[in-house]
């Protein structure tokens, strides 16, 4: 039996890890070292787990074993890789079954080999694991930057360096090219939302029929900048790439693809490892500037020479994206429920961090904060509060990783509002911008008495991500038609012809099968994809003059570049010199208009104009607020 036991192990073990290396290689910069000796420690057990219950149940009855050891196969695929693979979860019902199926008739076949041949088994499992292990760990070394620190830092290959040691990029100082002195020196708070799109487009794209309770904040406090998109996509090229003021400076930046970006000197201006022009012009003219992110691995773990205050979590909190790869079909399965087991262990720190200021009373409702992913943000709002107590002017830009986009939740991103994965996107979505709102109202509160000394801007770094599979060639897609009931149930189909009504409990026996073909219907891609990207909410909170100085330009759109250009031209003396001309007089919002979009589209290589943009794809969508 032992013999028995070991022989379905090892190739039950090998065949899991081979699929777990696939998705680490495509998701290093979601799985920090903690969460790859946890999966990986999860495998082990969860293969010994169902090897020996197979075989002390089954090991008489050998036909059932094969099929049962075949499907307890699948299922660990499906945990670690199948379940993240977009090409296959996008695939209709049908064919996705047909896949399964095929996928386990191979695996039933393979038991069989190695259970007649032992040689076949060890050359089998020997390939799968020789494979695997180098992979992870080559993987690895990249993601870490311990072998390959320096190939960020201009693609040479350069010393082995301890990452901790690296504190800064002088080199880079030649990138700080305007001396600005500031006459008005409020305190300034720049926070970038992960997803926040304004009430408008948020309504077009999920056809909501009630204000949400984030929105309502906005409305009644912020005062919206109009047409308001980010300058970049992804949260790391957005939130990066104002603090560099043109693009011309952020694109001079090295940022090697094919290894780890996050140790790229164009992201590290977050953490002052790399010079930042922006937060230069403030600490040349007496700010305090401090930056915070809730994620330990996204911008470093320490603080850089160039800022001079870097808020991460303590160690005991150890964070990741890992968690936003697991989507509505593999919510408790992706990774063997390794995101619960994560849940609870935050939630035993959660424990140590409770204080007094954890149960928020406000008038969207009232919120414990006592919560594993409350941090991010009970983090901010802690930082905020200690404003007050520092003498000099001070800086603050943070990013919050809510309400968040649906990548990880929306299967997949553009169609199938059939598998509940849309509905409960939409839900939780607003959920999370619950949050925000609470948040915002907070942070109101405690600096009501300072309005006019202080100068709040929001804004979001990129879109919803609704139209995530959407390539930049293509020019339609297939959607399926839905509305909302004024009850707040979803309907699939229109409200005219009800053919379905899901609710909790009908979504349980529904599928694509019941699917009214007639419901399919081809879309245009644009402007669809582009305002699902670019169009960003911007606001701010403020009885500054510049504050409204800037809300009074006259622009059809305006970016986050575009606000930043315009506070630090109100706020400075005006005194134009050789070395600020460019950027205060001769200024041009054009340069701000570039792109990288290389995290969705590989064909696309560097950056591209897209400055028509606006005026071609725009001209008739335009917010409520442009009315």
């Amino acid at each position: 039996m032992i013999k028995l036991i070991m022989k379905d192990y090892s190739f039950l073990f090998g065949i899991t890890l081979l699929a777990f290396s696939i998705t680490y290689g495509g998701s290093t910069d979601e799985l920090n070292s903690n969460d790859l000796i946890g999966i990986i420690t999860l495998i082990i057990i969860v293969s010994a787990i169902e090897i020996s219950s197979i075989n002390l149940i089954l090991s008489k009855f050998k036909l059932v074993r094969k099929l049962v050891l075949a499907l307890s196969s699948f299922v660990n695929i499906f945990a670690v890789n199948l379940g993240f693979v977009n090409a296959f979860i996008a695939l209709p019902f049908y064919k996705e079954l047909g896949v399964m199926i095929l996928i386990i008739i191979l695996l039933f076949m393979i038991f069989q080999i190695i259970d007649e041949s032992k040689k076949m088994r060890n050359i089998m499992t020997a390939a799968m694991l020789i494979f695997s292990i180098p992979y992870i760990g080559i993987n690895y070394l990249n993601s870490e930057g311990k072998l390959l620190a320096m190939d960020n830092f201009g693609f040479i290959q350069g010393p082995v360096v301890d990452i901790s040691d690296m504190r800064s990029f002088p080199e880079y100082e030649k990138n700080i090219q305007y001396e600005i002195k500031l006459k008005h020196k409020p305190d300034i708070i720049f926070i970038s939302f992960d997803a926040l799109v304004p009430e408008s487009i948020y309504k077009r794209f999920t056809k909501r029929p009630r204000q949400t309770k984030m929105h309502q904040v906005l409305e009644k406090n912020f005062k919206p900048y109009r047409n308001h998109f980010t300058d970049a996509l992804t949260t790391l090229q957005s939130t990066s790439s104002f603090m560099a003021l043109t693009p011309k400076v952020f694109y001079s930046l090295p940022f090697d693809r094919s290894v780890s970006r996050d140790y790229a000197p164009r992201f590290r201006m977050y953490n002052g490892q790399t010079p930042s022009p922006l937060f230069e012009i403030f600490r040349s003219n007496g700010y305090e500037v401090s930056t915070f992110y809730v994620n330990r691995f996204a911008h470093g773990k320490f603080k850089g020479d160039y800022i001079d205050n870097f808020f991460t979590p303590e160690p005991g909190y150890t964070d990741s994206n890992v968690c936003t790869l697991i989507g509505h079909r593999t919510k408790h399965i992706g990774f063997f429920g390794y995101c619960d087991i994560k849940y609870y262990r935050d939630q035993l720190y959660m424990d140590m961090l409770k204080a007094e200021d954890t149960i928020w009373k406000t008038n969207i409702g009232e919120f414990d904060m006592h919560h594993p992913t409350m941090y991010g943000i009970l983090q901010p709002y802690r930082i905020i509060k200690n404003l007050k107590k520092k003498e000099n002017p001070q800086f603050l830009y943070g990013h919050v990783m809510y309400p968040d986009d649906v990548h990880g939740n929306y299967t997949p991103n553009f169609r199938n509002k059939s598998d509940d994965s849309f509905r409960r996107s939409v839900l939780l979505y607003e959920k999370k911008g619950e949050w925000v709102g609470a948040l915002l109202l907070k942070i109101m509160d405690h600096l009501k008495d300072r309005k006019k000394d202080t100068i709040i801007y929001i804004f979001g770094d990129h879109g919803m991500g609704l139209a995530g599979h959407i390539k930049w060639k293509q020019e339609t897609f297939v959607d399926e038609k839905f509305s909302w009931t004024k009850n707040g149930n979803f309907v699939l189909g229109n409200e005219k012809k009800d053919n379905m009504i899901p609710t909790e409990q009908t979504w349980k026996n529904f599928n694509e099968t019941m699917l009214d073909k007639s419901l399919q219907y081809t879309r245009n891609a644009e402007p669809f994809r582009m305002l699902d990207r670019y169009a960003v909410y911007g606001g701010l909170w403020s009885d500054h003059k510049c504050a409204a100085k800037s809300l009074e330009k006259s622009r059809d759109y305006i970016t986050i570049q575009l606000v930043i250009h315009d506070l630090l031209v109100c706020l400075s003396d005006n005194v134009i010199t050789s070395n600020n001309k460019e950027y205060i007089q001769d200024f041009k919002r054009e340069k701000t208009l570039r792109s990288q979009e290389w995290a969705y589209d590989d064909s696309i290589k560097t950056h591209k104009d897209f400055s028509d943009v606006p005026q071609k794809y725009y001209k008739n969508f335009l917010y409520e607020s442009s009315k």
